[in-house]
């Protein structure tokens, strides 16, 4: 698999990284920023141009718009009605419980919310591309005033000082595009082609003539990315159990290759010099990110703790999505067949896997797989959780466009339309809803009040076509959120204060890459310290770790895979996976000790550096499996939203690898005499590790009548050890027992065998569910013994046509058993035949014990056509159908009760297995209406029959010209039928002319696609007149026309 490089290299200072204050276990924030930016808890002015109103900007512009805007532009005809009005005619719904003065609360956000749905109506085309950060900017740098009528607004502070902005272009990477953004004052930071993605910095002023650029979808700016977080050993090693792998198995990782993605990898060189991390490590492209916080450097010693023979790798995430996508892909290139890392990009898809999620789920199909933090966002049960994520239900409160159309809220609980936010916990609140990403057809928008109604913050990007969130930044504690659907139908929408609380929360806290379809997010649990011991059944998640599930709508494409779009139609991913250890030391400043999920993904990362070494051959999937049950199951049984599918635990995981490596005992049945002795020979499936496997052999039964080794190692690189088992000695009469051979230390049971000293078992009879059965199907058998078996016993099969029935060359009969079904598998065949199906019990009987069976060859049982009528010249498909499949080169005669007037082949082929196949019925020409039998034979017999109807087009009407003539005369007959006639013509009869008076043709045939013939009538001298009846006719149908013939 090769990844894909950026087109252009990042800006001089792309890898600068501001660092937000932290206390030890919280996320840090990862920003795009290089300079100072000013603060964003009043609106910003850019430019000293004089401010005029956006809004009367509006009511000028909207004509100019109108053509090009997704809905209508409902105020751009009432611009002049007062907010007062406006609020007075909007009685849309109750203010939140608790508001004091609810009645100003309502007029306040009624008349503020109609301005802002004003604004939304009177956008350019190019501001309908941009997030509602932009949109704002760059009505800003236009000198407008965006705060009037919005006395508490709060503006995002996201342009510099020089009058630029870091945004993300999203749409088809070419290179015309790159030198038209540059041909505008963009600043290429980045470029993916394969993700969409051009990272830029533009001055504001040139955004609107950037973003009207072909092949720009949209633009927004780039949400944050967060991480999730020698002398120094980690004690999470010990709650997992990692350590017991190093120390009875010689465990080191060698041969995995660990990626790690942090922020940065700041402090490496003190950790590698304190022997907490290894001399190399390699860092792709030099993607270091220093300076910032290096927590990479503390997940690589976990990393090195837990797997110190492991290769690692770092990187850092590089700033968007993509890059950080990209920078997976470089890992992965690099040799890391696990990669691991601790980032949140809050502004990524949660209903369907974005880059990043696309990105490892290339690496997961080509051989690899990726760990993530599940988040420290908190969860239900913990009473943490920060998300409230279900089906928009109008509550009632509806937000007024002001000219009569309204926007419905969600009903968050019990009808309520706003949900307080009670903490902010990152200040990034956003709002999804399960439309396609990039392809939104529905347009929700997220406002946040104070407790007087007034707009503090507010998100309504025209998202029709673009992607399906708003995002805001800044809220405080004790405001309201609303949810408002602009356009649209319901979806399920997704409201999340990430590390914050709400008022009205769910699950399903946990989203992104980190609940990729193939990404796999870790939750925490806290190391086990006083005493340091592994996990056990009665612990449980740390109270800050993300809870899930998750639920995708759609494939990275946008194609839909759930049931339809409600909550209870998407399809769940299992998510977080699974739960490692965190709270243990490292050497790295600011994590002594680590806690976060940050912490715990590098723990499972490592794990599965130390199973891949266990299992060489393993795949990713499989490794993945052994985690999963492998893992301590803690919290609600089975899989849980918090702790997915438990505390991973090393031991348990190699049990899984070792049970389900197809360990054998060989042979699979042993009976010896008192004195004698055989060879049983230990296959592990797989070969020992670098400390060999220490195999435990425990006996029941009869166990002091025999002689057998009670352990023994099977050594590095090798997968099997033969060793004896003896009768025990004279003097010991029938025994049995059943020998069980464990490892040592995980318990895993490679197998049993039984060993037995008795007189054999022998056949006493062989049935078959049915005598007779129809080729290609399967038949139930039964053998039973004479009496019931000590051991397993095995007996032979045979058939005495295996082209027609076959069976297995075998059947064992379980100890302690007398009976054993198998299967005989038929296949079709052209003529019945009978079979004989035998069993014996080899070096024991030499007499067969027999049954018989007779597989019959196929017959067709019914035909189909989608028309029973057809007319001459025309054809029918008809198909055949079987009752069976058909065996090769197989065909069945067929025949026509009257060929001359439909006419079918002889015979209609089968493919072989098929059980239909189909032929054409030709219709002859024919004046009268009819019907004829198609029949399929078998063996002689007939099996099944179809009737054809054949239609002739009939005679409408009948002309003369003239139709008075004195004899001698000739006449022009001209005949009409009521449609055209069809393949073949149709023949019409003539009659009428009376001998000696005129003569004329018995039939005409009307040419195909014509409705009209003409004939001729020859007229006879006579001396006396006469009256003709000349007459047409077609089947059913006759038409008449009279003809005068006048004597001479």
């Amino acid at each position: 698999m090769t990844g894909e490089t950026p087109r252009t290299q990042e800006a001089p200072n792309a890898k600068k990284f501001e660092k937000e204050g932290f206390t030890n276990g919280e996320e840090r924030t990862i920003m795009r920023p290089q300079t100072q930016r000013p603060p964003t808890s009043r609106p910003l002015t850019i430019f000293t141009l004089p401010c005029f109103s956006f809004f009367s900007f509006c009511a000028r512009s909207a004509s100019a718009y109108r053509g090009t805007m997704h809905r209508p532009l409902p105020f751009a005809r009432h611009v002049a009605v007062s907010l007062s009005a406006l609020a007075a005619a909007a009685a849309f719904g109750q203010a939140p419980a608790g508001v004091a003065d609810k009645e100003a609360f309502n007029r306040n956000l009624q008349s503020q919310v109609a301005i802002i749905y004003r604004e939304k109506a009177n956008r350019t085309p190019a501001m309908r591309k941009m997030s509602s950060d932009l949109i704002l900017a760059v009505r800003m740098a236009k000198g407008q005033n965006v705060t009037v009528g919005l006395p508490k607004l709060e503006v995002p502070a996201i342009v510099m000082k020089d009058g630029t902005v870091d945004v993300e272009f999203h749409g088809a990477v070419t290179a015309n595009l790159l030198g038209q953004l540059r041909s505008v004052g963009a600043q290429i930071q980045s470029a993916y082609p394969r993700f969409q993605s051009i990272s830029a910095r533009i001055p504001i002023r040139s955004l609107e003539t950037a973003v009207n650029f072909p092949g720009i979808k949209w633009v927004d700016t780039v949400g944050p990315a967060v991480t999730e977080g020698g002398n120094y050993q980690t004690e999470g090693d010990r709650s997992m159990r990692a350590n017991e792998l190093r120390d009875n198995y010689g465990l080191t990782g060698k041969g995995s290759k660990v990626g790690v993605i942090s922020d940065s990898n700041d402090y490496q060189t003190a950790s590698q010099a304190s022997g907490d991390l290894p001399a190399t490590i390699d860092v792709p492209n030099d993607n270091h990110g220093r300076p910032a916080s290096g927590e990479g450097t503390a997940m690589m010693e976990i990393v090195y703790d837990v797997a110190p023979g492991a290769g690692l790798a770092f990187n850092n995430t590089g700033g968007t999505e993509a890059s950080f996508a990209q920078h997976y892909l470089d890992l992965f290139n690099a040799g890391c067949k696990i990669v691991v890392d601790d980032i949140s990009y809050y502004g990524e898809p949660a209903f369907q896997d974005g880059p990043i999620g696309v990105a490892m789920s290339q690496i997961f199909q080509d051989g690899g797989i990726c760990f993530s933090a599940a988040a420290n966002s908190g969860s239900l049960r913990s009473n943490t959780s920060s998300v409230w994520e279900g089906d928009f239900t109008a509550s009632g409160t509806v937000f007024n466009y002001g000219d009569g159309t309204s926007a419905p809220c969600n009903a968050w609980a019990t009808g309520a339309a706003a949900n307080r936010i009670s903490a902010v916990g990152r200040n990034y609140l956003s709002l999804q809803w399960n439309d396609p990403w990039g392809a939104a057809t529905n347009d929700y928008d997220l406002f946040v009040t104070d407790a007087n109604g007034n707009v503090i913050l507010y998100g309504n990007a025209n998202n029709i076509g673009g992607a399906p969130i708003e995002a805001l930044t800044n809220a405080v504690p004790n405001q309201f959120a609303y949810v408002a659907r602009y356009s649209g139908v319901n979806r399920v929408v997704r409201l999340n204060q990430n590390r914050g609380r709400l008022q009205y929360a769910t699950t399903g806290q946990t989203y992104g890459h980190a609940a990729s379809s193939n990404g796999y997010g870790i939750a925490a649990i806290n190391a086990a310290l006083s005493p340091i011991r592994p996990f056990n059944s009665g612990d449980n998640t740390a109270n800050y770790s993300s809870d899930g599930p998750r639920r995708h709508y759609y494939n990275a494409d946008g194609g839909l895979i759930a049931t339809n779009l409600t909550l209870a139609g998407a399809k769940r991913l299992p998510r977080p996976a699974l739960t490692g250890p965190d709270g243990g030391s490292t050497n790295t400043p600011g994590f002594r000790p680590f806690f976060g999920t940050s912490a715990a993904a590098p723990h499972v990362a490592a794990l599965t550096a130390l199973l891949q070494e266990f299992d060489p051959n393993a795949s990713m999937l499989r490794l993945l499996f052994a985690l999963e049950a492998g893992a301590i199951d803690i919290g609600t049984a089975g899989f849980d939203v918090n702790a997915g599918s438990g505390a991973v635990n090393g031991l348990g995981s190699v049990k899984f690898l070792q049970q389900t490596a197809g360990a054998s005992v060989k042979p699979t049945s042993v009976t010896v005499s008192p004195t004698s002795a055989t060879i049983l020979t230990l296959d592990l499936g797989l070969k020992a590790p670098p400390s060999g496997i220490n195999v435990a052999v425990t006996a029941t039964g009869d166990a002091g009548r025999f002689t057998y080794p009670s352990s023994f190692v099977i050594n590095e690189g090798l997968k099997t050890r033969a060793f004896f088992v003896g009768g025990g000695g004279p003097g010991y009469g029938a025994a049995s027992a059943t020998l069980t051979f464990r490892d040592k230390f995980s318990g895993a049971v490679f197998g049993s065998r039984v060993i037995n000293r008795i007189a054999s078992e022998r056949v006493s009879d062989i049935s078959l569910a049915y005598d007779g059965i129809k080729g290609g199907k399967q038949v139930l058998g039964e053998v039973e013994l004479d009496k019931t078996s000590l051991s397993s016993v095995q007996l032979e099969l045979q058939s005495s046509n295996p082209a027609v029935a076959s069976v297995p060359p075998t059947v064992t009969v379980s100890t302690n058993g007398t009976k054993k079904t198998f299967y005989v598998t038929t296949y079709p065949t052209a003529t019945d035949k009978d079979v004989t199906i035998r069993v014996r019990r080899p070096g024991v009987e030499s007499t067969w014990h027999e049954t018989g069976l007779t597989v019959f060859a196929p017959k067709i049982v019914s035909f189909a056509t989608r028309t029973t009528s057809i007319y001459p010249g025309n054809s029918a498909v008809i198909i055949g159908k079987l009752d069976g499949p058909a065996p090769s080169r197989f065909s069945v005669p067929l025949s026509s009760a009257n060929s001359r007037l439909l006419s079918v082949p002889a015979a209609v082929g089968f493919s072989t297995g098929s059980t239909s196949a189909s032929f054409r019925a030709l219709a002859g020409p024919s004046s009268t209406a009819r019907s004829v039998a198609i029949i399929a034979k078998s063996g002689g017999y007939e099996s099944a029959r179809i009737t054809i109807n054949l239609l002739v087009p009939q005679v409408s009407s009948l002309t003369l010209s003239p139709n008075r003539v004195v004899g001698g005369a000739r006449v022009l007959g001209t005949v009409k039928l009521a449609n055209n006639a069809r393949p073949g013509g149709a023949l019409v009869n003539l009659s009428g002319y009376a001998s000696g008076y005129a003569t004329g043709p018995a039939t005409i045939l009307i040419p195909e696609g014509s409705n009209t013939g003409t004939f001729t009538i020859v007229t006879n001298v006579n001396r006396v007149a006469k009256r003709l009846s000349i007459r047409a006719k077609t089947s059913t149908e006759s038409k008449y026309a009279t003809l005068i013939v006048d004597r001479l």
